[in-house]
C-alpha cells in the first residue's frame, strides 16, 4: 500500500494483510460479498493508532461507506482523535466492592480460600491498591502474587508489577526447592527491560525473535557471552512466560501493554532526557506514570519542563502523577504550573499585540486637583 493511498484504502489493506498473515484465505471485500452484515472487532485501537495515524480516519470513512458493517473498537481513553469516530461510546466501569470481592474469591477458592481472606484484608487496609485492582487484569495479578507469597503484598500499582515479574522470573523458586531458570536473574531482567524499551520507542508491541536477539547481542555483547544472551531470550519465553507469541508469525511481546509499560518505567529511572522528551505523548503516559510511583522527587522534572516550555503539553500526565504525590510536593508543582500558565498567557498577549501593562485603580480625590487626561 503506497503512502499516498487514502485512509479508507489503507484500512482495508491493513485488515486484508492481517487475514493473510494469520493464514486466512479471504479478504474484507470478499467477506462483504458473502454477507454484507458482518461485525469487525478492533481491539486496542489506542495502541494501533500511534504507529498508524491514518487508522481512525480510515475506520470513520469505512463505517460511513458500509453502514451494514458493525464495528466494535476497544481503546483506552488516552487515545487521541477518538471523538472523530461516529460511534456510540461505552465506558467499562471498575469493579464495585462486592464484584471485586466475588472475583478474588472466585480465583482464590477451595484450598486457597484463606489466601483470599488475606488479600481482602490487605485491600481494606491499603485503599490505593484496592482502587488499582478494580479490573480483572490487576486483580488476577494480585491473586497470583498472593498465592505464592501472601505475607508481603504490594501497596501500589508499580510494586504490583514488580512482584509479578519477580514471580515469573522465579525469584521464589529457591524457597520452593525448585530451579526453573538457568539465566542470571539480574541479566534476564535487564534483557526484558531493554526489549520493552526497544518496542516502546518504536510504538509497537512485538518484534521477531531474530531482531530481539540482535538487539540484546548489540547491547550486552561486552558483558555477556552469546550463549547467555540466547538463553535469556529463550527463557523469557519459556519457562518464565514474560514474553509471549503475539501473532501468527511468532513475533514476541509482553502480552498486555501495561506489562510492557512497567518494564519501560524501570528503564526510565536512568533516562531522564527520555522522560522529558516523551511526557507529552499519550503512548508514553502509562510508562511515565509508573516511573513516577518509584521516584522520590519529581520537582526536578516539573522545573525542567517549565524551562523548556513543555508544561502545557505535559499537563495531562502531570495531573495523573500529582494524584499520587504528597501534599507539599503537589503545592510546589502547582505553583510552577500556575506561573508557567501566566507566562504563556502573557507571551500570547504580546504576540497578539495586546496591552500587557498592569493598570492599578487610583482613587483620585477631586479636591487634590483635576483628574489627569489620558
Amino acid at each position: 500500500m503506497t503512502n499516498d493511498a487514502s485512509p479508507y484504502d489503507r484500512f482495508v489493506g491493513f485488515i486484508d494483510r492481517y487475514f493473510e498473515e494469520n493464514g486466512y484465505h479471504f479478504t474484507l471485500t470478499s467477506l462483504l460479498k458473502d454477507s454484507p452484515e458482518i461485525t469487525l472487532l478492533l481491539d486496542g485501537l489506542d495502541e494501533a493508532a500511534k504507529p498508524f495515524p491514518w487508522l481512525i480516519e480510515g475506520i470513520r470513512h469505512y463505517s460511513k461507506k458500509h453502514v451494514g458493517v458493525q464495528i466494535i473498537a476497544s481503546s483506552r481513553l488516552t487515545a487521541e482523535n477518538l471523538d472523530l469516530l461516529p460511534f456510540f461510546g461505552v465506558t467499562i466501569r471498575p469493579f464495585t466492592d462486592s464484584q471485586q470481592q466475588s472475583f478474588i474469591r472466585g480465583i482464590l477458592g477451595g484450598s486457597d480460600s484463606h489466601v483470599a481472606d488475606v488479600v481482602l484484608t490487605h485491600l481494606a487496609k491499603f485503599p490505593e491498591i484496592k482502587e488499582v485492582t478494580r479490573n480483572p487484569l490487576l486483580a488476577t495479578v494480585l491473586c497470583e502474587i498472593a498465592r505464592n507469597n501472601y505475607k508481603t503484598l504490594p501497596r501500589q500499582e508499580a510494586r504490583l508489577y514488580e512482584e509479578r515479574l519477580d514471580l515469573l522470573l522465579s525469584l521464589y523458586d529457591p524457597a520452593k526447592g525448585i530451579s526453573r531458570v538457568e539465566s542470571d536473574r539480574i541479566f534476564i531482567r535487564q534483557a526484558a527491560q531493554r526489549i520493552a524499551l526497544h518496542l516502546h520507542e518504536r510504538s509497537v508491541r512485538a518484534a521477531s525473535r531474530d531482531s530481539l536477539l540482535a538487539l540484546l547481542t548489540k547491547d550486552f555483547q561486552y558483558k555477556q557471552d552469546q550463549y547467555s544472551i540466547k538463553l535469556a531470550l529463550a527463557e523469557l519465553r519459556d519457562p518464565c512466560n514474560v514474553l509471549t507469541e503475539m501473532n501468527f508469525r511468532g513475533d514476541l511481546g509482553f502480552g498486555h501493554l501495561r506489562f510492557q509499560e512497567h518494564l519501560v518505567s524501570e528503564e526510565l529511572r536512568s533516562l531522564p532526557d527520555l522522560i522529558v522528551k516523551n511526557i507529552g505523548i499519550p503512548w508514553w503516559r502509562g510508562a511515565i506514570y509508573l516511573w513516577s510511583q518509584n521516584a522520590r522527587d519529581i520537582l526536578w522534572l516539573v522545573k525542567r519542563l517549565d524551562e523548556e516550555g513543555l508544561i502545557s503539553k505535559a499537563s495531562k500526565t502531570l495531573d495523573k502523577i500529582m494524584s499520587m504525590r504528597g501534599e507539599s510536593e503537589v503545592a510546589k508543582i502547582e505553583e510552577i504550573m500556575e506561573n508557567a500558565e501566566i507566562s504563556r498567557d502573557l507571551l500570547s498577549d504580546l504576540e497578539l499585540g495586546r496591552d500587557t501593562s498592569i493598570v492599578q485603580d487610583v482613587d483620585w480625590q477631586q479636591e487634590d486637583g483635576p483628574m489627569p487626561n489620558y
